[in-house]
Parts: structure tokens; sequence; C-alpha cells
């Protein structure tokens, strides 16, 4: 009775493989270990680029919502009085620009613009014993409502801007009680003061142009909620409250302000490029326009450093695997010798040999990413529960590793596993394809 010969390619793999991988002998021991090794190697790629995506996402997005896309202020720093008449011209500005861009796109008629005067000012801020210095901001409700999602434990809501908003004027030799306003704290911020939500402390502001004079301002705030954005250089130093409280406590008028804030949902870079010249040339050279990517040009610099560099981190990882491999698949052929001698003597081609020998480097590649796949998951959601893995703040801007995975960040490590397991496994199915069995079945002898 003679056995039927395998009809197709892979009936042919099924077969030997079968019959040359039985046992747990060295040649286990070596396919074992190359399979650990693309799962080690393409989990460690997999969350390289996790990591960098992460980063770059993290802080872009948080960054661009967090601070408006455009600010314009005096190139000085200086507070101006008279923010009608620019808030006017830079109206003009983006009615000009707009227009056209409705009527040559009208799908960009969700572009709206909104204006809103901020005033920023240095103060010393004191809680329990514990004094630091931050910045005082006051913002309108249009520039604090897309931070809500960003503060945690709030106690005070709406009702603070819609109290302040028709704040009478609060003149020199008023009491600190007249000036108790409602603050949101930066998380670092607070954590240094060791104050919580709904406790109070002072806030001072001295006059560097009129010290030794006259005493410091002196207010008293409330806690409403802490600012938590993840990123340190956002959160630090940052104390957020109404801006009719804010005129109120630095006693200067309800036009009075440091800069105006412009907010542009759905907006692209290049509008944003092509508004931010439009702007400055409709203003005086005291004024100065800056991008959220200019304002935070040191974030955006360090995320294209990471980018720049996170490549050649990768390409050492992609070699080692291929490496890896192609010193397992040999292993696997130099262990099989006499098994490949007999079957040429049997008359199996030579090209048979060498797809069986490919389709082993795949199956181990497929091992492997399977297990680094399952691998890769736990650690994400090990992470995104916990927060297990810590990052120093004062080098990565963020206390835990930010993971964010995408399905592109899927397809390479698939992609660049299984092409460099065929190309690293030619080589040694070449070679086994190539043995002269008469040779190797003397040797063994």
């Amino acid at each position: 009775m003679t056995q039927r010969k395998p009809s197709n390619v892979w009936a042919l793999y099924t077969f030997l493989s079968s019959r040359l991988n039985q046992g747990r002998g060295f040649g286990s021991f070596v396919k074992g270990t190359a399979v650990l090794g693309i799962l080690v190697g393409a989990t460690a790629l997999w969350i390289t680029l996790s990591v960098v995506r992460g980063f770059s996402t993290v802080i872009s997005e948080k960054t661009v919502e967090f601070a408006p896309e455009l600010t314009i202020s005096l190139a000085s720093g200086e507070m101006f009085t008279r923010s009608d008449t620019l808030r006017e011209r830079v109206k003009g500005v983006l009615e000009a620009q707009w227009t056209g861009t409705r009527s040559q796109d009208p799908r960009r008629a969700d572009l709206s613009p909104n204006l809103s005067l901020m005033l920023d000012d240095q103060v010393m801020i004191q809680h329990n014993g514990q004094v630091t210095g931050g910045l005082l901001r006051g913002v309108q409700w249009g520039q604090f409502e897309p931070l809500i999602p960003f503060i945690e434990n709030d106690v005070c809501g709406e009702a603070p801007w819609e109290q302040t908003e028709q704040m009478p004027q609060q003149r020199s030799g008023t009491t600190s009680q007249q000036r108790t306003i409602p603050v949101w704290l930066g998380q670092g911020l607070a954590q240094e003061l060791g104050i919580t939500t709904g406790q109070s402390g002072r806030l001072l502001r001295l006059d560097m142009e009129s010290i030794g004079q006259d005493l410091p301002t002196i207010g008293v705030f409330r806690l409403c909620g802490e600012l938590s954005t993840g990123i340190a250089p956002l959160d630090d130093g940052l104390i957020l409250a109404p801006l009719a409280a804010t005129q109120s406590f630095l006693e200067v008028s309800a036009l009075t302000g440091t800069g105006l804030a412009l907010n542009m949902d759905h907006a692209s870079s290049e509008e944003l490029s092509m508004l931010q010249d439009a702007i400055l040339d409709a203003l005086p050279y005291t004024f100065v326009v800056e991008s959220v990517y200019q304002r935070w040009r040191s974030l955006f610099a360090w995320i294209e450093l990471q980018e720049q560099t996170i490549p050649l981190v990768i390409t050492f990882l992609v070699l080692i695997a291929a490496f890896n491999l192609v010193g397992a698949v040999m292993m696997m052929v130099l262990e099989r010798t006499q098994a490949i001698a007999v079957l040429r003597v049997l008359g199996m081609p030579q090209s048979q040999l060498r797809v069986y020998f490919l389709l082993e480097g795949l199956r181990v590649a497929l091992l492997g990413l399977s297990g680094a796949a399952v691998l890769t998951a736990l650690i994400h959601g090990i992470q995104w529960t916990t927060g297990v893995i810590t990052l120093p703040v004062e080098s990565y801007y963020m206390e835990t590793m930010p993971l964010y995975p995408t399905v592109l960040d899927s397809v390479i490590v698939i992609g660049a596993t299984v092409g460099l397991s065929m190309l690293a496994s030619w080589v040694p199915a070449t070679i086994a394809s190539k043995v002269d069995p008469t040779v190797t079945l003397r040797f063994q002898q």
C-alpha cells in the first residue's frame, strides 16, 4: 500500500512539520528561543511606537485644548487699558478672513472664532504658613469652559462667573474680605501649598514700581477646584480666576488686560498661520501675535526631538529581531541536516525544501506575534488602569507614561515582523535546499 503524496505546498509543510517537530529535544529549545525573541522584540516595538504616539498625542491635544490658538499681547508684556479698540481691530480682520474662507469652502462655516480678554499678573499665594509664587490669570467664561474637563473636585461650578460678571470696581482702601475671589489652582501648586478644595488662603500682589511706598495688595481666595492636565508645565504655578474678580483684585478697569485670547475650533495650522499674519499686519508694531505652538515651543520642540530619535531606536529593535530569527532558523537547519539529506535522497526538489523553511520562519514569527499582542494588550491595560509606570516630571513633563496604540502601529509591527521573518529565513532556507545528501549521510555514518 503506497502513501499518497501531499497535493499542495501547505499540505507538504503540515506533513513535514508533523514528522520533523516531534520530540522535545534541542530543536524544540531552539524554536522556543526564536519565538521568545520575536515576542520580546515585537512587544518592545509595539510599546515603543505606542509611547511615542502617546507623548505626541497627549501633549499636543492637551496643550491645544488648554491654551488659546492665538494670543495677542503687547511685546513688553504690560497691561493695556483699551481692550475694546484692540478687539474691534481683530474682529475686523477675522470677518475679512472668514468671509473669504466661507465663500470658497462652505464646509469651513463651522470655524467660529471666539475672542476673550485675559489678565495676567505675578502674585504670591499663601495658605497655612506655606507661601509660593504663581501666575494669576483672569479669564472670561468662554476661555474657561474648554478647561472644564481638566478640573478636578470643582465645588463652585458656574456660580462664580455669574456673580462676578457685573462685579463693581473696587478701589484702594477696601478690605481684604471684600476681595475674596474664587480660584482654580494648578494641581502641582495646590499640592505644594497643601490646600484642598473649599479651603481659603491669601493672595498678595506687590507693585514693583511703588515698592517701599505702598503696602502690597492683599486678597482672600477660595479654592474651587484643581487644574489637572497631567502635563507639569501646564499645571504648575497657574492660578485661574474669573476676569472681573481679577480686575477688581488688581484695581484696574474692566477694559484692562494683558492679552486677547483667540479660540478657534477645527482650524488647521495653515489657517492659523494665515490668520496670525493678517492680525499682525493690522496691529501696531508694539503688539505680538503668538500661536499655541510658539507660546509652548519648549513642549513641541521636545516632541519633535522624541520623534527624531525614536526611529533610530526602532531600527535597532528590528535589526535585533531579524538577526535573532536568522540564527534560530539556521540552528533548525543544522539540527535537521540528516532529515534534510534523507528527503533529498528520496527526491524532494530544492524549491520545496526552501518553501518548508520559509514557512517554518513564518510560523515562528506568527507565534511570537501572537504572544506579543497578548503581552502588549496586558501592559496597556495595566498602565491605563493603575499608571504603574511613572516618569520623572522634570524630564518628561508628565507623571505617568502615556500609551496611545493605533491601528497603523499594529500594521507596522505585524508587517515589519512578517516581512523581516521571511527575509531572515531566506538565507537558511537556501542553505538547507543546497545540502549535499551524500556528504551529509556519509558524515552521519
